[in-house]
């Protein structure tokens, strides 16, 4: 069990989700050890595509409080990539996909 799992539970129906932005911080933090951007450009069309239904069924289950949590979780998890793509990048795509609600 990971730390992260005791301070940011994240909900069963949300694995599956999480398990695609983990690969898709995997392949750009590969981009510079030679991933290839087509990958890269796959997987975040995916991610994007997810993120729109996992927001729309939160928001309709009154779930917005996971949704934060869940962002949190996320942001930490990829933590393992390089500064500058982590700030640059990676952050600022997941704050467009994964955007605070208003009671934050």
């Amino acid at each position: 069990m990971d730390w992260r799992d005791r301070f940011y539970r994240v909900p069963h129906d949300l694995r599956h989700f999480e398990h695609e932005i983990d690969q898709l911080a995997k392949l750009m933090d590969g981009l510079a050890g030679g991933a290839a951007p087509a990958a890269v450009a796959a997987a975040r069309d995916e991610v994007t595509r997810l993120s729109i239904n996992v927001r729309a069924r939160l928001a309709a289950q009154d779930r917005l409080g996971d949704l934060r949590r869940f962002r949190r979780r996320v942001l930490r998890s990829a933590e393992f990539m390089d500064s500058d793509l982590y700030e640059k990048v990676f952050v600022p795509y997941v704050e467009t996909i994964l955007p605070k609600t208003s009671a934050e």
